[in-house]
């Protein structure tokens, strides 16, 4: 390793940063697109009333939701 670490022991786990909802992730990733709530639904085929509760975290994403949301975008 050319003396870039000398042994395991000198490894330091780097801390995280922010720690991000699921919600606020599919706030984040909308806003990155410039759409809104409506536009992500017309995209993902999931309403706008499902889209502002995930976003405010008050129903839980499951697989569907997530294949829906990973195809919108």
């Amino acid at each position: 390793m050319g003396g870039f670490m000398k042994n395991h022991a000198e490894f330091v786990t780097a801390k995280s940063h922010a720690v991000l909802s699921t919600g606020e992730v599919i706030r984040m990733l909308r806003d990155l697109k410039g759409w809104t709530q409506g536009e992500l639904a017309r995209h993902s085929g999931i309403s706008v009333t499902n889209i502002s509760l995930l976003e405010n975290g008050k129903v839980e994403i499951g697989k569907r939701r997530t294949e829906q949301l990973a195809r919108g975008f």
